[in-house]
């Protein structure tokens, strides 16, 4: 019975209870923070790489009837962070970028031929060394080493890589050069680096191009027989 000017019972509310899914999710944004806190971590040096240039070295040419031979040297070896990257599983590909080009008088020189060699770096984390795959031309070779300074030394330089020439009769007083740059990329980023630094340029070391003495056709030695 409610009795006059006396305020109405209130019904007691239902107890709550959390939702179920509140925490996983909490719990899935803690752990993808902490991956993007870990990649960070990780990519941070590989960024810091970024800006290295390096340079080529030692670029020589020896023009025969039909190709030219071109060696060279990078003067600048692989980081001890680039090494830690490494052996985290983080692998590399170095190129090296050869370019047969022809003098065009008052215009844009003309690229007649190209070639490229590839140097392929990972760490063996069984074996806990480093191995290293050229491929130059259809020939592909693997060497398995210990230190970083053994990379470098196996990375640092290419030799005898051929280019054709066109026929001497077809060459006139045509005058040719090479040019060669070097650039280095991580080959496969974990999917979280990828997913955080997808923006940003992977590219680790890039040289600039290096051109050798230009040549002509009356500088090519006949074949010997």
């Amino acid at each position: 019975m409610r009795v006059a000017g006396q305020q109405p019972e209130r019904s007691a509310p239902f107890p709550t209870e959390p939702a179920p899914a509140a925490f996983p999710v909490r719990r899935r944004r803690r752990i993808k923070a902490n991956l993007i806190c870990f990649a960070v971590a990780v990519a941070l040096p590989a960024l810091s790489s970024a800006a290295d240039t390096g340079r080529i070295t030692d670029l020589t040419v020896k023009p025969a009837r039909e190709q030219v031979t071109v060696s060279a040297s990078l003067a600048q070896g692989l980081s001890p962070d680039v090494g830690d990257e490494l052996q985290h599983g983080i692998s590399k590909i170095l190129y090296y970028y050869v370019v047969l080009k022809r003098h065009v008088p008052f215009w844009m020189d003309e690229e007649l031929d190209s070639s490229t060699v590839r140097f392929r770096i990972w760490y063996d984390l069984v074996k806990r060394q480093f191995v290293v795959a050229k491929r130059q031309g259809e020939t592909e070779t693997r060497q398995t080493v210990d230190r970083l300074d053994d990379v470098n030394r196996l990375i640092s330089h290419i030799r005898d890589v051929t280019i054709p020439l066109a026929p001497p009769s077809q060459r006139g007083d045509t005058r040719y050069y090479v040019s060669v740059r070097a650039e280095m990329r991580s080959a496969k980023l974990p999917v979280y680096i990828e997913y955080v630094f997808f923006f940003l340029p992977v590219a680790q070391l890039s040289t600039p191009w290096t051109d050798s003495a230009p040549f002509s056709a009356g500088t090519v030695q006949p074949a010997q027989p």
